[in-house]
């Protein structure tokens, strides 16, 4: 059976009739449509803050659409309209402007009187849809998402530099469906990226919802599953662990259900988690979030439901016009998940480092901020002598290798890059509940796991960050190794924290070994885990391509053999069709060149 438009059902709730049992500002619910009509209840109830269209749209159209204090939304709504069109600054042609505007308008389309609709046209106008903003791919969708339909919606609608509606829809449109089938086939530069893969998610949601033309309803929508799809991959009770494109400051890297930004939020809404989330504070959530047609998918939560709890995760990031070629791992068990990524062949200097994030470890825990991550200062741009911000990109020079819950890494910073200093963040409110040191190694009891980490030349404690909530662990040699081991609780368990920690202790410091140099030219780092396994890295030079330098258990690792995506149930070769099988049965075979979906029994 063969369809063209996506296994949804239309569907509608009440949400004034919805009971919110979470404390305020928190979402839970059992399913996508129970947790969506929660975050639209909560949404109305938020007090708008500032007078950005991004942050307060959001909660305005939520208020209109539950009916909640419509007079006094439209008033507010229409003073902000006023103020926007005023403003002839650096920012007057925002795309997340251009984006809460119409996406906002669609939603309540029945509710704006005429001469604020009248505001949200004449903005649109401002415009000039003749190329894309050229900034980031969720600018471009935004702006050209925005565009299309302020053309489709007023169709007398002429941009700043004359095109009319037909023009416009035939200028974005031609650019959208070449990033559509760009990011299907090849992944998105922005891949899970904690505040923008998810402001992706609403801009192409915004299509898949209100689109009329077939072609370009049918394309976001397979887009946006897709989109979906490799989200769930990576979702763990509540928790998106995984290596991601761009990661600002260390407040994007440490998400979990008490202070999720746009992506974990919105995945929450279709898969949930243990415990409610804390969606209050991401206005952005509502753009998946609000009724239609597009969404819930039923099969899809069902599927990120039924994943095993523990299992491995593939993938990769091949975007030869963007100079990006990442392979992407993540390991999931029970109370935590460990992801990595390497970039082999990406040039030094590559857009990519400037804000990607290539390890993250992450643990369920009742504290926010159960997160840790290695840090190694970067330049702030390319070519640019400028230190980046904390927390903020990689550096080129350095590389990681995997085996489920083990990570090392090697790194080699000529003195010309300017920047090497590594350093390891370890929370200090609540999420590590015990910590010690013992020969070199620091050993973290997180309540549901256990995690171990070392640096191989000699590191020191920094001072606190109190701002960050952080202790760091430093090194300030350019040539290093570090290892990252962890364990489920379950092999360590009974007798308490302190016990329970230094059983770990005792078992890593006897059944471990490292080998290996990382101070000779290049590093070499051999570590054999807790499990037994041997993990032998090699540095090379960040431009040449991966030519087996890790080894696991005497055999090279063939990262090129990683396709777009594998974990159980979907598989999906780089430029080729995803399968998807659904848990009741039978399979999706999606096919992006045609914007097809198949379902074979």
């Amino acid at each position: 059976m063969k369809r063209f438009f996506p296994l949804t059902c239309f569907f509608a709730f009440a949400i004034i009739l919805v009971p919110l049992r979470a404390q305020p500002g928190f979402v839970e619910g059992t399913n996508y449509s129970e947790r969506a009509a929660n975050a639209c209840r909560v949404y109305a109830q938020t007090p708008p803050h500032g007078g950005e269209p991004r942050d307060v749209l959001p909660l305005y159209d939520a208020r209109i659409q539950a009916g909640t204090d419509v007079a006094a939304s439209l008033q507010a709504v229409d003073k902000m309209m006023d103020a926007v069109l005023e403003n002839h600054g650096t920012h007057a042609l925002d795309p997340f402007s251009l984006h809460a505007i119409v996406h906002g308008f669609c939603v309540c389309r029945d509710q704006w009187p005429p001469e604020l609709a009248a505001k949200f046209r004449a903005f649109a106008a401002r415009y000039d849809f003749t190329k894309g903003p050229g900034v980031s791919l969720n600018y471009e969708f935004m702006q050209d998402g925005g565009g299309w339909l302020a053309a489709q919606e007023w169709p007398d609608l002429k941009d700043h530099a004359g095109h009319n509606a037909k023009q416009i829809q035939s200028l974005c449109g031609k650019r959208l469906l070449m990033t559509f089938a760009q990011i299907t086939a090849e992944n998105s530069p922005e891949y899970e990226a904690p505040l923008y893969y998810g402001t992706d998610l609403m801009a192409v949601r915004m299509l898949a919802e209100f689109a009329h033309d077939p072609e370009m309803q049918r394309a976001a929508q397979l887009t946006l599953e897709w989109m979906l799809i490799q989200t769930a991959a990576y979702w763990h009770h509540g928790y998106y662990i995984s290596s991601a494109g761009r990661a600002k400051y260390w407040g994007s890297n440490d998400l979990s259900p008490d202070n999720p930004g746009p992506t974990t939020a919105m995945a929450f809404l279709l898969f949930g988690g243990d415990r409610p989330a804390r969606l209050a504070g991401v206005p952005a959530g509502y753009w998946l979030a609000h009724p239609g047609k597009c969404l819930p998918l039923d099969w899809l939560s069902a599927w990120s439901a039924a994943l095993p709890e523990t299992r491995l995760v593939t993938g990769s990031v091949q975007i030869p016009s963007h100079g990006i070629f990442v392979r992407k791992m993540a390991w999931f068990t029970t109370g935590y998940g460990l992801a990595s990524e390497r970039d082999d062949g990406t040039s030094e200097k590559s857009y990519l480092y400037k804000e990607s994030r290539r390890t993250m470890l992450k643990w369920i825990s009742d504290k926010p901020e159960s997160s840790f991550t290695v840090l190694q200062e970067n330049r702030m741009r390319p070519q640019q002598d400028e230190k980046n911000k904390f927390a903020y990109g990689e550096n080129p020079f350095a590389q990681v290798m995997q085996h489920e819950g083990t990570l090392i890494g090697v790194y080699d910073v000529p003195a010309s890059y300017g920047f090497w200093k590594m350093a390891a963040p370890f929370t200090t409110r609540g999420a590590i509940v015990r910590r010690a040191e013992r020969d070199g190694w620091v050993f973290c009891h997180g309540g549901s796991m256990l995690f171990a980490f070392r640096s191989v030349r000699p590191a020191h404690w920094a001072k606190a960050d109190a701002r960050e909530g952080l202790d760091l662990l430093e090194c300030d040699e350019k040539r290093n190794g570090w290892i990252l081991e962890t364990s489920p609780l379950a092999p360590f368990a009974g007798g308490g924290v302190e016990a329970e920690l230094n059983r770990f202790a005792d078992a890593v410091l006897t059944k471990t070994k490292i080998a290996g140099d990382a101070t000779a030219i290049p590093p070499r780092l051999i570590f054999t885990s807790l499990t037994g396994h041997t993990l032998d890295l090699r540095w090379h030079p960040p431009a040449e391509k991966y030519s087996g330098q890790c080894g696991l258990d005497g055999k090279p690792v063939d990262y090129d053999s990683f396709p777009l995506l594998a974990t159980p149930g979907v598989r999906q070769a780089v430029g080729g069709p995803l399968t998807i099988t659904l848990p009741d049965g039978g399979a999706l075979v999606y096919d992006f060149k045609h914007w097809t979906v198949e379902f074979r029994p």
